[in-house]
């Protein structure tokens, strides 16, 4: 089977919680959905923030370490003053084997989760949040 490349980015924006769902987009094979674990925001409290990834069948996306070809998803938080975001919780990949490589990644979907902490001094009711994803679809 002979493997085709392709590299994305897209922006995604959450503009007001609730709803805590944004707007899927679909390019490179991937359909890609910024999901709130909370309805609502408050100030000083952690919530989680996914973004979740759906490949085409057939299709497959990275994991962090990607095996002997690929490159992982990054996601680029772009968050109102003061808030902060952990690094992604990488959910356990499947090994992918194609001729003689070992690859690890995605191929039913996706969940990458960050905490998302907003500062306590927070007194808004719309938090504009963006993340700039980058994926490689195999």
């Amino acid at each position: 089977m002979r493997l085709k490349w392709s590299i994305i980015a897209v922006a995604v924006v959450l503009s007001a919680v609730p709803p805590a769902r944004a707007q899927a987009v679909y390019d490179a094979h991937t359909e890609l959905e910024m999901v709130s674990g909370v309805d609502a925001i408050v100030a000083g409290e952690p919530f989680e923030l996914a973004v979740r990834m759906k490949t085409d069948p057939g299709w497959h996306v990275y994991w962090k370490n990607s095996g002997d070809s690929g490159l992982p998803v990054s996601i680029r938080w772009d968050l109102p003053e003061g808030f902060q975001a952990s690094s992604i919780h990488w959910p356990i990949p499947e090994r992918l084997e194609e001729a003689d490589l070992t690859t690890y990644g995605y191929t039913q979907g996706v969940f990458l989760i960050s905490h998302i902490v907003p500062p306590v001094t927070w007194t808004g009711n719309i938090a504009g949040i963006k993340a700039s994803v980058e994926w490689l679809a195999c």
